[in-house]
């Protein structure tokens, strides 16, 4: 199976193009000295959104991980927290390479 095709594939690409077009606006407005750097900036933070919503939302099995060895628990990350962290260090980091 390919998933429904090009046809498929091309509109949720056209999806994510729009979802990056309207988020890079705000950016742009907040954090101006991005420049260009603002439609990375918006790429990056949907796709990290994307992973760390699946990520954040563990098993059972994770959860008793969490519970069975404190080593671990450092890995049991809050979306929200994590996130904010990440699109900083991205913006700090994108800024400094301008």
């Amino acid at each position: 199976m390919d998933g429904g095709g090009p046809d498929v594939v091309v509109l949720h690409k056209l999806s994510a193009v729009a979802g990056i077009t309207t988020a890079t606006d705000p950016i742009r407005q907040y954090v101006p000295e991005l420049g260009d750097g603002a439609r990375t900036v918006a790429m990056m933070t949907l796709i990290l959104a994307g992973a760390l919503s699946a990520y954040c939302r563990p098993s059972a099995s994770a959860l008793a991980a969490y519970e069975a060895d404190p080593n671990v628990i450092g890995l049991r990350l809050d979306l929200r927290a994590t996130l904010e962290n990440a699109v900083a260090t991205l913006i700090a980091g994108t800024v400094a390479r301008a």
